[in-house]
């Protein structure tokens, strides 16, 4: 998605970025400067300006290109020490055009992330004690970064809508599956909401769970192929991570090595 074509919907009525704070000072990753190696170089600069005047919205806005996810990781420490780490990571990830290789970064940010953070930088909750809740997993093999894109049943990523979940099952027009399965409310991580949402996320009704290998999921619908797999390979035209630096990058960020040095380092 390009910068230009990033939408701020709504009324951004969100406080300045605070200061770092000071016990956290020193430390590379919380200089008042942020990383920039995700962000187009021609934004770098508009990056470091909405940095200045604590506009994290557009800061992530200036990375949207394919680079939401790589400049959050290359920024935890630096939105964390001023206290808006929760609602950079879902903006970041709900911009982000492919997420599949950033499942385990999510999980690991989800997992120590503030609970109630999250909760106040998503969308209220629809009324209810338990919600069942749908995945579309599409039967694509097709490997970008030695990732399928297809997905898996246990990802993060679930929704309220089962339209949504069938869109999904149904991309590139190879025919898919739908699982849905039953969650509590307190095994919500977020909700990113539906149309009209305050934040501007994507409507798709997403919730992000956590769930263990234990948790039931059934298969609540067979989508059928509307062509052949021979045609159906997504074009990747646009993608800020089309290019070998940013491939670079991108594996870097996401091997073992990366997320257990992150983890160590950060305080959350």
């Amino acid at each position: 998605m390009p910068v230009e074509a990033f939408e701020m919907k709504g009324e951004d009525t969100r406080e300045p970025i605070p200061p770092a704070d000071p016990e956290d000072q020193g430390s590379e990753r919380t200089s008042a400067e942020p990383n920039l190696d995700a962000v187009w170089e021609p934004l770098r600069d508009s990056c470091l300006e909405h940095a200045k005047d604590g506009d994290f919205k557009r800061m992530i806005a200036c990375a949207a290109n394919g680079g939401a996810m790589a400049f959050l990781i290359d920024n935890a420490e630096w939105f964390r020490a001023r206290g808006v780490f929760e609602e950079a990571m879902l903006l970041a990830w709900n911009t982000q055009r492919f997420t599949h290789g950033y499942q385990n970064w999510m999980r690991i940010f989800l997992a120590l992330a503030d609970r109630e953070k999250l909760m106040a930088a998503s969308e209220p909750l629809p009324q209810g004690d338990r919600f069942t809740v749908y995945r579309g997993v599409s039967k694509s093999k097709l490997k970008l970064w030695g990732k399928t894109l297809g997905g898996d049943k246990r990802c993060i990523s679930w929704t309220l809508d089962p339209e949504v979940a069938r869109r999904f099952a149904g991309l590139d027009g190879i025919g898919g599956t739908v699982y849905a399965t039953e969650v509590s409310r307190d095994q919500i991580y977020a909700y990113l909401g539906g149309k009209g949402n305050r934040q501007g996320y994507r409507p798709e009704s997403e919730v992000l769970l956590l769930l263990d290998r234990k948790h039931p999921v059934r298969v609540h619908e067979k989508i059928r192929a509307k062509r052949t797999a021979s045609n159906s390979k997504p074009s990747m035209k646009g993608s800020g991570l089309a290019n070998q630096g940013r491939r670079a990058a991108h594996k870097r960020r996401t091997s073992s090595r990366t997320l257990q040095g992150t983890v160590s380092a950060l305080k959350l």
